[in-house]
């Protein structure tokens, strides 16, 4: 049997993967008061040093497949002054988010940007498409 690194987890990465609090499947190895864990020791879940470790199986038995991330699109909008500022967007494809950012796009000469990251400073990293006024969307290429 060939064991898949990605299927064994720790609480906190299952957390993340599923949505859930750290803590809660934390308790899913070791049970809270007088509830038993849910998790079966040795084949689900095992202690490593000080970290639980879980499998994908177990998580899948209690809560299902894990769900696919969901992308997050974020619009950089530049004016005429050269000012920038990055807002989420509602969208959930890279469709919808263009229609929105052009339905945004006020000001002549302004230049759009949309992007799934944004740094600390609110400036889209790795912009994924760029439209200027009265243009075409273009979609940019990923280095």
């Amino acid at each position: 049997m060939k064991i898949n690194i990605n299927d064994i987890m720790t609480t906190q990465e299952a957390a993340e993967r599923w949505g859930l609090n750290p803590g809660s499947v934390k308790h899913l190895c070791t049970g809270i008061g007088k509830v038993k864990p849910r998790l079966v020791e040795g084949e689900e879940c095992r202690k490593s040093g000080g970290v639980w470790l879980i499998t994908r199986e177990g998580m899948e038995r209690l809560y299902g497949k894990e769900q696919p991330k969901q992308t997050y699109y974020f619009a950089e909008f530049q004016n005429a002054g050269s000012y920038r500022q990055a807002e989420k967007l509602k969208a959930t494809s890279l469709r919808a988010a263009k229609r929105e950012a052009s339905m945004r796009q006020a000001f002549y000469g302004t230049v759009l940007e949309i992007g799934c990251e944004v740094n600390e400073d609110g400036f889209i990293l790795n912009p994924v498409a760029r439209k200027e006024v009265g243009k075409q969307w273009k979609d940019v290429e990923v280095k």
